[in-house]
C-alpha cells in the first residue's frame, strides 16, 4: 500500500532532480504493472510534458527503439536496466535528443560509450520504497560497477549488521530504508507487514519505520552506496556460498558479452550446478572456451559457470526485467560448441558419464579438462572410487592430474595399471545385523593421545540456523525421528566392553525436539537468549557408553522466526556427512509439510558395513601395503619445529588454545588464483608450498611434517553415507634455500598427489610409527597442520523457509593439540585464513605477526616465483632470551616485514 504522499514525495524529487518542463518528451516503456511506470506517468504528465508510448514491436528491439526516440524526440527516458544495457550498446542514431536515460530496477553493468551524449542515471527502490529510494549519475566510460549512490530527497539509507548496528565503511552489511518514501505495508498481511517494516531504533519520532531491503550494501570512502547482491541470491553449489550476482558481474566484463545473467539449477535432486546465460554485442561472437577462461582467471574455480548457454538476447518480462522462468535448460548445447568430441568407445562413454555425475554438467567431451570443468583434487578421489567400482581397476590421483582429458585418461585403463597398488580391495556389500561392531580407524581418532577426552564436549559439531518464513514444527520434528531410524550410526554409542571401546547400535532411539518459546521476551533479547541456551544445550559433556550423543532443539522468537540447532559428536559425523544429512532432512520436511510419504530410497548400506569393510580390508593386506610405505617415507623423523615461541615447549604445553582470524586482501587473492591457473595447480597446493616456505623461513629448518585431513571416502557407496570417515595424514616437507618458488610448488604437488595415494592409512596406525610418538622425553615432531577444505560451511535450504547458518562456537572451547595450525578457505571476495595456536607458547600479537610475514611471502613468490627462497624477506633472529610476554617477539617479527 504506497500513499499518494510517498508518490508526491518521488514526482517533486524527479521534477527537481531532472528538470523536467512541458516541453520535455518522455518515454512510456513500462507496463502499467510494473512501478516504475508511476514514475514515468506521473512525474512528467503533472508537470506538463508529454509521454510517448512505442509499440511492442518497437520496444522489443533495441535499434527500432532508439531509432523511434528519434523521431519523437525524446529527451527523458525510464528503462528496466537490462533495456537500458541493451539501448547503450546500440549506436545511437544522429539528432536523438535524449538528455537523460534513467535505468533501475536490477544491477548496472554498463556505462556511456563514445558518442552518446545523455546523462546516464543508476536508479535503486524496491516497489516498498516507492520506486526509488537511491540514485547515482554514472559518469565516465571505464572504472568499477556504477554505485546506487545516495538517497532521494526525504529518504535515509542505514547498512547494518545482524544485528542492527552500523556497519564501517567497506563492509557489506543490509541495507535499510527510512523516511518518506516508505510504502504502508502489505494489504492484509499484518505478519510480514511486521517484518519487513520495523520500528526504526535511529529516531526518536514515534512511529518511524524502516524496510529492510534484503539487499547487501556497502557504504564507499566516497559516501556511496555500493550494491553487491540479493542475501537470497546467495546458493549452495558443491558446498560452497556463491552470490550470483558476482559471477554475474565478471561475465559481463568480458568485451564480447553484451549482458549475462546465472543461476542455480537443479536438474537432480540434491545437485546443483551454475549456469550462465549471455549475450554478445551485435555483430560479435562468444566463444565458450575464450569465456570460461576469462572467468577462470578472475574467479575461484567452484564459482566458475558449469555450462554457458549463448543466447541472441535473454528473455525480459513485460516489465523489462530478465524473465528466469524463460531461461532454457542448457540441454545439449556443448555438443555443438567448437572443439567437443563425443565418446569413442565404451571406456571414454563410462569415464563421460562420471565425470558429468560428478561435475554436475550435462555432457563432458573427450577432450574437455577435468579441472577446467570444475574438478579438484577431492573430486578426483571421487572419480577413482567410481573407476574402481566400474572398471574393477585401481588408478591413482596423479593420473587425474596427468591425464586430466577422458581420452587420456581412458588410454590408462586397462594399460598394465591393474594390480600397481596392490591387490583389489574386496567388495564393500551389506552385513548381517549387529549389537556390537569395532570402531572404524577414524573413530578411533576420538581416543588419540593427546587430545581432549572425547567426553567433554570438545569435539561437537554444531550445526546452527536461524529460521524465517512459517514453519511447520510437527514436520520437523517427524522429519528428524526419520533420519534417526534410517541411520544407524545416528543411534551408536560407544561402550567398554571386554576393555574394548566398541560401537553399540541400538535398535531404537526416542529422538525429541524440544520447543523453547521465547516471544515472551522483549522482541530485542530473543535471539540473543536463544543463542545462549542453544550454546548451552550443545556443549554439555557427553556420556559415550550410553548416548545419546546428538542434540536437536528449536527455539520460538516469533510465529514466523525460529533457531534450529542440532549438535552430534564428531564421532558420528564428519563435514560430508553434516552435508548429507541437512540435504536428507530438507527433502523430507518438503515432503512431510506437504502431507506426503518419504521420497528417500531405503539406505542400503550402513557405516557398520564400512566399517567391517574397512576391518576386512586391511587385514588382507591393505594395511601392510601401507605401513611399508609410510614406514619408508618416515624413516628418519625430522625434529620438532623450532618456531619463534614466546614461551619454549617444555613438554606440558597443555590443550589451551586459541584462533587469529584473517582475510587475503581481494587484489592479492586474485593475483594468486590467477597464478594457480598459470601454473596448473590448485589454491591448496599453492597455500601449502607458501605455508611450507614460511616455516623454513621462520624455523630455519629444511625438512618438518605437517598433518592434514582429508574426506577419505574410498569407495562410491560412501559418498551419501553418514558417518565419520575424515582421516589424517601426514606430509613432509623438504625445502632448501637454493630452489625457487616455482621448483619447490613442483615438488610440493608431487608430494601431495602421491601422499594422496595412500591417504587411506590409518592416521592412528602412522602415529605408532617409531619416532612419531612422544615418550615424554621427546615432542613429537608433528607440531604444524594444514588444511584447505573444499567445502564451505553447510547449509539448509527448507522450501518456503529462509535459512541462514548461525556461528556460536566459544572462544573458550578451543583446543590445540600441536603447535601451530593454518587453515585457508575460499571465501566471497578473498581467500580466508585462521591460525589455531597454542597459548601457553604463543601471545596473540606474535601469531598476528606471523600472520602478516604469511601474506608478504605470499605476496612475493606470486610477483617473483623464479627468485631462490633464500632471497624472501626473513624474521629477526630468534634471541635465546625468550620474552614471557611476548610483546618484544611481536615487534621484532613485525620489523621484519617490508612496508
Amino acid at each position: 500500500e504506497v500513499s499518494h504522499a510517498s508518490v508526491a514525495n518521488l514526482m517533486a524529487w524527479h521534477q527537481r532532480e531532472y528538470e523536467v518542463k512541458p516541453e520535455d518528451r518522455a518515454t512510456q516503456v513500462s507496463g502499467p504493472a510494473f512501478d516504475a511506470s508511476v514514475l514515468e506517468m506521473w512525474s512528467h504528465l503533472t508537470a506538463g510534458a508529454s509521454l510517448h508510448i512505442p509499440s511492442d514491436e518497437v520496444r522489443a528491439v533495441p535499434g527500432k527503439l532508439l531509432e523511434w526516440m528519434a523521431e519523437e524526440g525524446v529527451t527523458l527516458s525510464i528503462m528496466a536496466t537490462p533495456l537500458a544495457e541493451m539501448v547503450l550498446g546500440e549506436e545511437w542514431p544522429e539528432g536523438l535528443a535524449l538528455r537523460a536515460l534513467l535505468a533501475g530496477g536490477d544491477r548496472l553493468h554498463r556505462r556511456l560509450r563514445p558518442g552518446q551524449k545523455a546523462r546516464l542515471m543508476n536508479h535503486y527502490g524496491p516497489t516498498e520504497t516507492t520506486v526509488v529510494a537511491t540514485w547515482a549519475p554514472v559518469v565516465g566510460e571505464d572504472g568499477p560497477l556504477p554505485s546506487i549512490g545516495r538517497p532521494i530527497s526525504n529518504a535515509q539509507a542505514y547498512v547494518l549488521d545482524e544485528g542492527m548496528n552500523p556497519v564501517p565503511v567497506g563492509v557489506g552489511g543490509e541495507l535499510y530504508i527510512g523516511g518518506d518514501s516508505l510504502a504502508r505495508g502489505y494489504q492484509d498481511q499484518p505478519e510480514l507487514t511486521a517484518e519487513r517494516f520495523i520500528p526504526n531504533p535511529f529516531s526518536g519520532k514515534p512511529g518511524e519505520r524502516l524496510y529492510r531491503t534484503g539487499d547487501v550494501v556497502r557504504w564507499s570512502a566516497g559516501g556511496e552506496l555500493e550494491f553487491l547482491g540479493r542475501a537470497d541470491r546467495q546458493v549452495k553449489v558443491r558446498g560452497f556460498r556463491i552470490e550470483l550476482g558476482e559471477v554475474e558481474v565478471v561475465l559481463a566484463q568480458h568485451p564480447e558479452v553484451r549482458e549475462a545473467v546465472v543461476v542455480a539449477r537443479e536438474e537432480a535432486p540434491g545437485v546443483k550446478r551454475l549456469v550462465a546465460y549471455v549475450a554478445a554485442h551485435p555483430g560479435q561472437t562468444v566463444h565458450e572456451g575464450e569465456l570460461r577462461a576469462f572467468v577462470s582467471r578472475k574467479l575461484p574455480e567452484y564459482m566458475v559457470p558449469a555450462a554457458l548457454v549463448v543466447m541472441a538476447a535473454l528473455p525480459l518480462t513485460p516489465n523489462g526485467k530478465v524473465d528466469h522462468k524463460a531461461l532454457p535448460p542448457p540441454g545439449d548445447n556443448r555438443a555443438g560448441v567448437e572443439g567437443y568430441v563425443a565418446p569413442r568407445n565404451q571406456n571414454e562413454e563410462l569415464l563421460a558419464g562420471i565425470w558429468a555425475e560428478l561435475l554436475g554438467v550435462e555432457k563432458v567431451g573427450i577432450h574437455d579438462n577435468f579441472f577446467e570443468l570444475g574438478g579438484h583434487s577431492l573430486l578426483s578421489v571421487k572419480v577413482l572410487s567410481h573407476v574402481r567400482a566400474i572398471f574393477d581397476e585401481e588408478l591413482a590421483v596423479l593420473d587425474i592430474f596427468e591425464q586430466p582429458t577422458v581420452a587420456q585418461l581412458a588410454e590408462n585403463i586397462g594399460a598394465s595399471r591393474k594390480g600397481a597398488k596392490g591387490p583389489m580391495a574386496p567388495p564393500l556389500v551389506a552385513t548381517p545385523a549387529a549389537q556390537y561392531v569395532p570402531l572404524s580407524y577414524a573413530q578411533q581418532l576420538s581416543w588419540l593421545p593427546g587430545k581432549h577426552p572425547p567426553e567433554d564436549a570438545t569435539d561437537m559439531v554444531p550445526l546452527v540456523f536461524r529460521l524465517e518464513g512459517a514453519l511447520d514444527e510437527g514436520a520437523l520434528a517427524r522429519s528428524l525421528e526419520e533420519m534417526v531410524r534410517r541411520h544407524e550410526v545416528l543411534r551408536t554409542t560407544f561402550p567398554l566392553v571386554d576393555g574394548e571401546r566398541v560401537q553399540r547400535i541400538h535398535a531404537t532411539l526416542l529422538v525429541e525436539l524440544p520447543v523453547v518459546d521465547l516471544t515472551h521476551l522483549p522482541e530485542a533479547t530473543r535471539e540473543v537468549e536463544a543463542l545462549r541456551q542453544a550454546e548451552q544445550a550443545l556443549w554439555r559433556p557427553f556420556d559415550m557408553a550410553n548416548g545419546p550423543l546428538l542434540r536437536f532443539g528449536l527455539l520460538r522468537l516469533s510465529e514466523s522466526a525460529h533457531v534450529l540447532f542440532l549438535g552430534m559428536h564428531h564421532i558420528l559425523t564428519d563435514f560430508v556427512s553434516s552435508s548429507v544429512f541437512l540435504d536428507e532432512l530438507t527433502v523430507l520436511y518438503g515432503a512431510y509439510s506437504q502431507g506426503k510419504p518419504s521420497p528417500l530410497p531405503p539406505v542400503v548400506l550402513q557405516y557398520r558395513d564400512y566399517t567391517l569393510w574397512e576391518r576386512q580390508w586391511m587385514r588382507e593386506g591393505g594395511l601392510e601395503r601401507l605401513r611399508s610405505y609410510w614406514a619408508r617415507k618416515l624413516a628418519h623423523p625430522p625434529a620438532p619445529p623450532r618456531l619463534p615461541y614466546d614461551r619454549e615447549p617444555n613438554g606440558d604445553e597443555g590443550l589451551e588454545g586459541a584462533y587469529h582470524h584473517f582475510e587475503i586482501p581481494e587484489a592479492l587473492s586474485e593475483s594468486a588464483r590467477a597464478f594457480c591457473v598459470k601454473e596448473g595447480v590448485t589454491p591448496f597446493l599453492l597455500m601449502l608450498a607458501v605455508f611450507e616456505t614460511f616455516l623454513a623461513r621462520c624455523t630455519r629448518q629444511e625438512d618438518f611434517l605437517i598433518s592434514s585431513s582429508h574426506a577419505n571416502r574410498p569407495r562410491a557407496e560412501c559418498e551419501k553415507m553418514l558417518g565419520m570417515f575424515a582421516n589424517m595424514t601426514l606430509l613432509r616437507g623438504k625445502v632448501s634455500g637454493h630452489q625457487s618458488f616455482r621448483e619447490l610448488l613442483r615438488r610440493v604437488r608431487a608430494e601431495f598427489l602421491e601422499t594422496m595415494d595412500h591417504g587411506d592409512m590409518p592416521y592412528v596406525e602412522i602415529a605408532r610409527l617409531p619416532g612419531l610418538s612422544s615418550d615424554g622425553s621427546r615432542r613429537s615432531p608433528v607440531q604444524l597442520h594444514f588444511g584447505f577444505p573444499n567445502n564451505s560451511v553447510a547449509t539448509i535450504g527448507f522450501a518456503d523457509l529462509v535459512a541462514t547458518p548461525l556461528d556460536i562456537l566459544r572462544g573458550e572451547l578451543g583446543s590445540a593439540p600441536i603447535d601451530l595450525a593454518l587453515i585457508m578457505a575460499n571465501g566471497p571476495r578473498g581467500f580466508l585464513g585462521m591460525f589455531g595456536y597454542r597459548t601457553r607458547l604463543f601471545e596473540p600479537a606474535t601469531i598476528k605477526a606471523l600472520q602478516e610475514y604469511f601474506q608478504v611471502l605470499l605476496e612475493c613468490v606470486i610477483a617473483a616465483p623464479e627468485q631462490p627462497l633464500q632471497s624472501l624477506p626473513s624474521l629477526p633472529p630468534i634471541s635465546e632470551q625468550v620474552s614471557p610476554a611476548g610483546g618484544t617477539r611481536a615487534g621484532q617479527l613485525a620489523s621484519a616485514i617490508p612496508g
